[in-house]
């Protein structure tokens, strides 16, 4: 009763894009659907996995370690991954984020080149009891869509995100799955 209210509200209360619907209702109801990412423009990874012993990221090596692996634009790198460092930062504890940044030193960046989420969406949800999990993972679902990718490229991309960040700390690889896996 609790989803047929939230996409009865969305439905009524939002231009829906096609497939947009779709992709959120896969966040919550956890299904293992499987849907093709938007084809990437052929190219050779041009990065190699970061080193592990190294202690601080950058955005040059993740986005053609996503890229290579995931087959997207970097466009749909560089947002896909703001819009999941955006969820996290929104679930996790000030203080954990804030290792991200340490070790993420773009992440404001990336961030802000995540599609923007609907905040008018944001507020229904709140309103209907979703959680801040569950918002995050609606507005997960709405910027990938808008990135042309699916809801089942949320979990490869912070799989790569958390591998990223396990080279660095592995406590805070582990909070930053928990984090988002929490919300999924």
């Amino acid at each position: 009763m609790k989803r047929l209210t939230i996409l009865t509200l969305l439905i009524a209360t939002f231009p829906a894009q096609a497939g947009m619907i779709d992709d959120i209702m896969a966040c919550f109801s956890g299904g293992d659907e499987q849907e093709e990412a938007a084809p990437a423009p052929a190219k050779e990874p041009t990065a190699e996995k970061p080193a592990p012993q190294q202690k601080t990221g950058t955005v040059t090596q993740l986005i053609p370690l996503v890229t290579g692996t995931l087959g997207v634009t970097e466009r749909q790198a560089r947002g896909g991954l703001g819009a999941v460092f955006q969820a996290s930062k929104s679930v996790m504890t000030t203080q954990d984020f804030s290792l991200i940044e340490r070790y993420v030193p773009e992440v404001n960046q990336l961030m802000n080149e995540a599609p923007p989420t609907n905040q008018l969406m944001g507020g229904a949800l709140q309103m209907a009891g979703v959680g801040a999990g569950g918002t995050a993972a609606a507005n997960l679902a709405t910027q990938f869509h808008d990135l042309g990718l699916g809801a089942d490229m949320i979990l490869k991309y912070s799989n790569l995100a958390g591998d990223y960040l396990r080279n660095n700390s592995e406590e805070l690889a582990g909070r930053f799955n928990d984090a988002i896996t929490g919300m999924l």
